[in-house]
């Protein structure tokens, strides 16, 4: 087990990612995978050196989907999203971002219906709107819908993934996610009430950052997101969902999927990750010290200062120790 103690983190102040400070009580537990519903297998703890805990990472061996096994409630997480995700980014500006479209316009002969769950400012939408797609989106943050409306993307509201398909009046050519399964609660119960509303042979889409390529120090640490979608967690979803995979990849985690009336073969990951080898490689490999500060830089907005890293014997793969009354 590796132990590293965390001695700050620097931010900027143009970070999205803001540092909230929970109590015990603002923590709940989940021991069973929220795929396939099987108990999960914790490899990374955040802890204090009084010995009270924070948030744990998890995997499921049955499926090998990546979850916090201990993490900020929903409560606290959708008060963050409502009121200050994205909000004090103010250099942000509005840019239509055509990926999604040409990835996923050549499965289809004309213009139809698309849902983009999660749909932030609309970037994705707008180029779906311009090719004469009638688009609907939602998304929790409202700066990011106010953005959205400003910008003329049409049927946009502020809302839930958890709340938005009990309105649906219609059926989609395409439902489309991209990076927000991972902030979903119970992402995969949440995205099956979708499917229903999803033309026969349909096209379902979604994309997330691969827990194995970010960061580990930082994808431990992120309290807003529950959920890390793997690869062979989408595949094993999408096999008892009557969904035939048409695209793959596993760096990002990403599958198109087209809706069948076809039974398909579950699909069935092979065991646990080894991530004392995996976590050795990414935590320190790839993130190397600044020698005249002493920091790790995550990423441009965020670095963490590490000391005295020590491998011994333990329960975890990972062990994060704060000196603090509380993670």
């Amino acid at each position: 087990m590796f132990i590293v103690p965390i001695k700050s983190w620097h931010f900027l102040q143009s970070d999205h990612c803001w540092l909230e400070e929970f109590s015990k009580g603002n923590y709940v537990n989940v021991e069973n995978c929220n795929n396939c519903g099987h108990r999960v297998t914790a490899f990374a703890n955040i802890s204090c050196l009084n010995g009270e805990q924070g948030m744990s990472v998890a995997e499921c061996s049955v499926c090998g989907h990546i979850q916090k096994s201990r993490k900020p409630s929903r409560e606290a997480n959708s008060t963050h999203f409502r009121d200050k995700w994205l909000k004090n980014r103010q250099d942000r500006k509005f840019s239509p971002n055509d990926n999604t479209f040409r990835l996923l316009d050549k499965y289809f002969k004309e213009p139809g219906t698309a849902l983009e769950i999660g749909c932030g400012s609309g970037t994705n939408l707008a180029p779906f709107q311009v090719a004469g797609w009638k688009t609907f989106g939602f998304d929790p943050s409202v700066s990011e819908i106010e953005i959205a409306k400003e910008q003329g993307i049409q049927n946009v509201k502020v809302d839930t993934a958890e709340s938005y398909w009990s309105e649906i009046q219609q059926k989609f050519d395409l439902i489309f996610m991209r990076d927000v399964l991972q902030f979903i609660d119970k992402p995969y119960d949440t995205v099956s009430r979708y499917l229903p509303f999803l033309k026969q042979n349909g096209i379902f889409m979604t994309t997330n950052g691969n827990f194995r390529n970010n960061n580990i120090i930082m994808s431990c640490h992120h309290g807003t997101i529950p959920n890390h979608p793997t690869l062979t967690a989408l595949k094993h979803w999408c096999s008892q969902n009557k969904l035939q995979v048409k695209e793959e990849s596993e760096h990002p985690a990403m599958i198109i999927a087209q809706k069948t009336d076809l039974e398909t073969e579950l699909f069935q990951p092979t065991g646990l990750t080894n991530w004392h080898a995996e976590i050795k490689k990414a935590t320190f490999a790839s993130f190397p010290m600044n020698l005249i500060s002493g920091r790790r830089r995550i990423n441009k907005f965020r670095s963490v200062n590490v000391e005295n890293v020590r491998d011994v014997p333990g329960s975890f793969q990972i062990e994060f120790q704060y000196d603090l009354q509380h993670p």
